[in-house]
């Protein structure tokens, strides 16, 4: 066993209680498949599992493609990338109250609740939608928040505290369509309505710290890769990956999103 454990984080996207949960379910499960002390966590944000692979106090993170293409950049490496219901790729929904839709000729007055920056899903992709119409997200609307996770932008939606937000989804030709929302209540989900779908992206994936140790790299690697053979790797894959399996990923495949990850950047199309 190594003298220092493997470091794991996870990004606080769907929520800090929730993640915390499943921090702990992961690192029960690497722990004892790896034979190796292993030390999963949530970041408070995207930033800091950037700069927690970048500065050595993290070796692997699960992140969204601006996050992996961006530590691609500065030396990262990646392992694997999810697949959901059949497909490597998703998209963004964009939310608002049932029957409130907003025009796009007049903008004026919207408050939206974006999960963070760096999130794909939860901005980029929503970003890049109307810019694509003529409509500056940045200084078109009168409010502008980022919360850190889709539970709580949406439930800023859901309480009035603003009148847009956005969810990761399926792809349309996804086995199973499914969207962020399946995870409120029926009750919640009844109150709300997505009235766009973004361009499609890769999916989110494992990225490993430039000098992470390779041997501790490719067991990590072979162990999640295979995870899908077992039943406790699967719950794994369900709860925390939310996928079906994890297959290897081309570095090449984040290449395109490098440039979305920079302020001010379009999000450009990926093959």
């Amino acid at each position: 066993m190594a003298s220092s454990p493997l470091r794991f984080v996870l990004p606080p996207a769907l929520g800090e209680i929730r993640a915390g949960g499943l921090a702990t379910q992961l690192q029960r499960f690497l722990t004892e498949k790896l034979d190796d002390e292993v030390n999963v966590y949530v970041a408070p944000d995207y930033a800091a599992v950037e700069d927690d692979l970048l500065f050595g106090s993290a070796d692997a993170a699960w992140g969204p493609p601006s996050v992996c293409a961006r530590l691609q950049s500065a030396g990262g490496r990646f392992l694997l990338h999810a697949v959901r219901r059949g497909a490597s790729r998703y998209r963004a929904g964009l939310v608002c109250r049932k029957g409130e839709g907003p025009s796009l000729d007049d903008v004026t007055g919207l408050r939206a609740a974006w999960v963070s920056p760096d999130s794909t899903a939860g901005f980029l992709l929503p970003r890049q939608w109307f810019r694509d119409r003529g409509i500056d997200v940045d200084t078109a609307f009168d409010d502008v928040r980022y919360l850190g996770s889709y539970l709580a932008a949406v439930r800023a939606v859901l309480h009035g505290e603003a009148d847009l937000t956005a969810v990761f989804a399926s792809v349309e030709d996804a086995d199973t369509p499914y969207t962020a929302l399946d995870e409120l209540s029926p009750e919640e989900q009844d109150k709300l309505e997505i009235f766009a779908y973004t361009a499609e992206r890769l999916n989110d994936g494992i990225v490993i710290a430039p000098d992470c140790d390779r041997a501790r790299l490719e067991s990590l690697r072979d162990l999640l890769r295979h995870a899908h053979d077992s039943d406790d790797g699967r719950e794994v894959l369900r709860a925390v990956f939310n996928a079906d399996r994890l297959v290897p990923t081309d570095a090449a495949a984040y290449a395109a999103i490098y440039e979305a990850s920079l302020e001010g950047a379009p999000v450009p199309e990926t093959d």
